[in-house]
C-alpha cells in the first residue's frame, strides 16, 4: 500500500512539474501585431488571423470590426479577460461585451483607487480570472502598484503601455524594473507591450537575471495612432496572447 501511495504521489508530482514547465511561444509578437493592423487595413496576412482559432482568416477579422460578428466575435467570447485600465479607456478600443473592465480613470483620486482595489479584489477572489493591463498614464504610480501586487501579477497575460511618457519612472526603472522584482509563481514571462504616439517611449528590456528566471519580456509594438483600427488590432493580439 506505501508504495502504490509513492507512486501515486510522484506521479502527481511529476504531472504538476510537466504542467508548470514553461511553454516557449512559436511566434513573435510584434508581428502578429502589425498582421493584424494589415488584415484590418485590407490586405492578408493568414498566419495573424489564425492565432485566433479555427474559421478566423482575414475576411473573418475584417468582418469582425464591421460589426461585431462572426467566429472572431465567438473567439473573443471564448478568451475572456479582465481588462484593468489604468487611466482612461481608449475610445477606440472595442472592448468585447464578456471582457470585465476595471478602470483607474484619476490615479490622483484616492476614492477611486480605492474602488480599483476593492474591485481588484472581488476579481481575485475568483481563480480562474485573467488579466489584461493598459497602462496611459502615471507610469511610475503604476509600478510602483503593480510592483506590490504579486497575487495579480500571476493572472496577468499581458501588460501594454499605450502612448506613455516613461520620463516620470526613469530612475525607479533603471533599478527596480527586473526580473526579481517581478517575479511569478510560475516560470514564465509576461510580455510587456510598448505602442508608441511619439518618439521616446520605447520600455528597455531589464538585465538578463542571474537564475535565467525572466519574469519580463519587453515588446515594442511600434508606433501607431490610437484609432479604431489600432485598438481593434491590439484587442486581437490581447486575445491571441490568452
Amino acid at each position: 500500500m506505501d508504495t502504490a501511495l509513492w507512486a501515486a504521489a510522484v506521479a502527481l508530482f511529476g504531472t504538476a512539474l510537466w504542467l508548470s514547465r514553461p511553454r516557449p511561444r512559436t511566434w513573435r509578437i510584434d508581428l502578429a501585431f502589425r498582421g493584424f493592423l494589415d488584415v484590418l487595413g485590407g490586405a492578408d496576412s493568414p498566419d495573424a488571423a489564425a492565432r485566433l482559432g479555427v474559421g478566423c482568416d482575414a475576411d473573418a477579422v475584417r468582418r469582425w470590426h464591421a460589426d461585431g460578428s462572426g467566429p472572431v466575435q465567438a473567439a473573443l467570447a471564448r478568451r475572456t479577460a479582465t481588462v484593468l485600465c489604468w487611466g482612461q479607456l481608449p475610445a477606440g478600443l472595442p472592448v468585447p461585451a464578456t471582457w470585465e473592465t476595471i478602470a483607474l480613470a484619476n490615479p490622483a483620486d484616492p476614492g477611486e483607487r480605492a474602488a480599483l482595489e476593492a474591485s481588484l479584489e472581488r476579481a481575485l477572489a475568483t481563480p480562474s480570472r485573467r488579466f489584461v493591463v493598459l497602462v496611459g498614464t502615471d507610469a511610475l504610480g503604476f509600478l510602483t502598484f503593480y510592483s506590490d501586487v504579486p497575487g495579480l501579477r500571476d493572472r496577468v497575460r499581458a501588460v501594454c503601455l499605450l502612448g506613455l511618457d516613461l520620463g516620470p519612472a526613469t530612475e525607479w526603472l533603471a533599478e527596480s524594473f527586473t526580473h526579481q522584482a517581478f517575479d511569478l509563481e510560475l516560470d514564465r514571462s509576461v510580455p510587456w507591450l510598448t505602442l508608441r504616439t511619439a518618439p521616446g517611449q520605447v520600455l528597455r528590456a531589464p538585465p538578463p537575471d542571474p537564475t535565467g528566471r525572466e519574469s519580463i519580456e519587453v515588446v515594442d509594438l511600434g508606433e501607431a495612432p490610437l484609432d479604431a483600427t489600432t485598438g481593434a488590432a491590439l484587442v486581437l493580439l490581447l486575445a491571441a496572447l490568452g
